[in-house]
């Protein structure tokens, strides 16, 4: 029996039962989307094991033996700079124009200025500044600046002192030079700068 919709109904006998069937005449069949858990866990199973093996053995060779508190018997190797000791004092009271040449670098030597100490008293309420000057006898020169610091200002001089190291160097022929200088006229009497360098002497070719 047909019915008049979009789908038929019939009634079907085999051996005794009844078999119901339905069909859909026309369209697709569109089913539900299916829902999944959600989870932030993720387990990786089965991981081998890795094991490295024949690995080769690293032998440093010839390593020097170091000594920490060295003995009589086992001394801490240096070299020992033969040098002959160089001590320059000069007084340099009055004005400076041009550095005073104080010492001359005797042939086949070579100076090494280790060590300066300069003293400077001025009229009050003036300020001194220093320096070292090594000529060569060919070549531009080259100064040292001292660092004066003010030591005592008692409204009627005023005393400026440096006493710090050195390392400068002047070959055979070269002037050493000194020089102080104030921003004053300096009446007589009123100035003092007295300067003191220590070093040594070495052989040069």
């Amino acid at each position: 029996m047909k019915a008049q919709g979009s789908c038929y109904f019939g009634k079907l006998r085999s051996s005794g039962s009844a078999v119901l069937l339905a069909a859909v005449a026309a369209g697709p069949v569109i089913a539900a989307p299916l829902s999944l858990p959600v989870t932030t866990d993720v387990n990786v199973l089965n991981i081998p094991d890795v094991n490295v093996s024949n690995v080769a053995t690293v032998t440093v060779d010839n390593v020097p033996t170091v000594a920490v508190g060295n003995t009589i018997s086992a001394p801490l190797p240096v070299q020992v700079v033969s040098g002959e000791p160089l001590d320059i004092a000069y007084d340099l009271s009055g004005s400076c124009n041009d550095p005073a040449k104080v010492y001359t670098v005797p042939a086949g030597k070579r100076l090494v200025i280790e060590h300066v100490s300069v003293f400077v008293r001025l009229n009050a309420g003036n300020a001194a500044e220093g320096n070292i000057t090594m000529t060569p006898t060919s070549g531009p020169y080259r100064n040292a600046y001292l660092k004066l610091a003010s030591q005592l200002a008692n409204g009627v001089y005023s005393d400026y002192v440096a006493d710090q190291p050195a390392l400068n160097f002047a070959d055979a022929g070269a002037t050493v030079g000194l020089c102080v200088t104030a921003d004053q006229v300096f009446p007589s009497g009123n100035y003092y700068a007295f300067v003191h360098v220590t070093g040594y002497l070495v052989g040069a070719p």
